[in-house]
C-alpha cells in the first residue's frame, strides 16, 4: 500500500520541479539611435513602456516570449513615427536589443 501512495507522490514532485526551471520570458531593452537629436517614446504591445532620449538606452525590460509583440518608436510629443513598426517573438530566457535611427 506505501508504494502506490508514494509513487504519485514522486511524480507530482518532478512535475513540479521541471516546469519550475522552464524560462517563460525574454528581457528586451531599446537604444536610440537618432541622427536628429529626436527622443523616441517606445510602444511596446501598444502601450507606451518607456522615452529614450538621443544616444541612450533604455533599461531592460522581462516581457513574454514566444508570442508576437508589436513595437514602435515614436518621436516624443508628435504623432510621427520614427522607424516603420515590428513584430518582434522573444526567446525566452535571452535579451535582445532593438534601435532605430532617425
Amino acid at each position: 500500500m506505501k508504494n502506490k501512495i508514494l509513487l504519485p507522490v514522486f511524480f507530482i514532485l518532478a512535475s513540479i520541479s521541471f516546469s519550475a526551471c522552464r524560462k517563460t520570458n525574454g528581457k528586451v531593452y531599446f537604444r536610440n539611435l537618432s541622427a536628429t537629436n529626436a527622443t523616441y517614446d517606445i510602444i511596446w504591445d501598444g502601450a507606451k513602456l518607456t522615452t529614450v532620449g538621443p544616444g541612450q538606452t533604455s533599461d531592460t525590460y522581462e516581457e513574454s516570449c514566444e508570442v508576437q509583440h508589436t513595437l514602435d518608436f515614436k518621436i516624443t510629443n508628435t504623432s510621427q513615427y520614427a522607424c516603420s513598426q515590428s513584430t518582434p517573438s522573444l526567446e525566452c530566457g535571452k535579451t535582445v536589443e532593438y534601435s532605430c535611427s532617425y
